[in-house]
């Protein structure tokens, strides 16, 4: 049994118009690791990275 798991969670990310001109990719995982982050899901635990 591991101590970490790897979930596949699907979401709605908002990205501020100003971010849009950027890689996209890179904007949007910034902005899901802003969110993410450092937070603790009931169903999932604790999050502690997302990649």
């Amino acid at each position: 049994m591991g101590m970490f798991y790897r979930h596949v969670v699907r979401d709605t990310v908002r990205v501020p118009p100003n971010r849009l001109k950027g890689d996209i990719e890179k904007v949007v995982l910034e902005e899901l690791k802003g969110t993410y982050e450092g937070t603790v899901d009931e169903d999932i635990g604790a999050i502690v990275a997302v990649i």
